[in-house]
């Protein structure tokens, strides 16, 4: 060993994030990512269909309930006090609400169930895969309630069904010619649903005048931007089936 060696160097040295020794840089503190960690994750999430479920989720459940803060009447109480009273009602003010945010949170738990089931790629994980889908199918459900106490029978019957139906089908039968079917069956479940909220975007753009609620055209934006991320991790799902296996043998 050189004799130089043993001389001290007063710099500090730390460990690297990928293992290796670097002296004189400080080290990330503990517990608080890094701006290019957090895009990593986020990126890595987009690329799976449960991540897709879970921004959508988010989206609609944050963007919401901004909307209503935002649209809050000039004599509602202000600060803090204001604003939870506004979540409060939005989130738990009604039984078609408290239902609505249960089932939003039942597919939160789907979502991240199915971001962990295809955390490796395709294949997934077959067991948190098909607890996705069976949660998805128990919110749909739910879904299903909610929109039937908000008014909307028809939506809440068509939608639902289809959306319920093609989960529960994908949970009890994930393989065979059928599985792909049922993929598609959730997918186009949310045609109708898209289709009845452009209607409705269009009636209020039309009757609008400017003592409009906000909220009366932006939570139909915020909805139909919902089941676009929605559908697309539908695709995802979709696409990554198993394609039907033709028997070629000849009897």
């Amino acid at each position: 060993m050189p004799a130089n060696a043993a001389q001290s160097d007063t710099r500090p040295v730390h460990l690297r994030l990928d293992g290796a020794r670097s002296a004189g840089i400080a080290e990330p503190a503990r517990g608080v990512p890094s701006r290019p960690s957090l895009s990593r994750g986020l990126a890595t999430r987009m690329r799976g269909p449960g991540g897709c479920y879970n921004v959508g989720n988010v989206f609609a459940l944050v963007a919401g309930l901004v909307v209503q803060m935002i649209s809050m009447p000039a004599d509602a109480a202000g600060g803090a006090a204001g604003l939870l009273e506004v979540a409060r009602h939005y989130l738990f003010g009604s039984p078609g609400s408290t239902t609505l945010s249960a089932s939003i949170f039942i597919f939160l738990i789907a979502g991240e169930l199915y971001h962990r089931a295809w955390l490796n790629g395709s294949p997934p994980d077959a067991r948190l895969n098909y607890l996705g889908d069976l949660l998805s199918g128990v919110a749909s459900l739910v879904l299903m309630v909610a929109l039937m106490m908000f008014g909307d029978i028809f939506l809440a019957i068509l939608s639902g069904v289809l959306l319920a139906g093609g989960k529960f089908g994908s949970a009890f039968v994930p393989h065979g010619p059928i599985a792909l079917r049922f993929r598609q069956v959730v997918l186009l479940s949310r045609v109708p649903a898209v289709a009845a909220l452009a209607i409705q975007l269009f009636r209020e753009v039309l009757i609008a005048t400017p003592e409009t609620p906000l909220a009366a055209i932006a939570m139909p934006v915020v909805m139909i931007l919902s089941y676009l991320i929605w559908a697309r991790a539908d695709w995802l799902l979709l696409k990554s089936a198993p394609a039907p296996v033709e028997n070629d043998a000849e009897e």
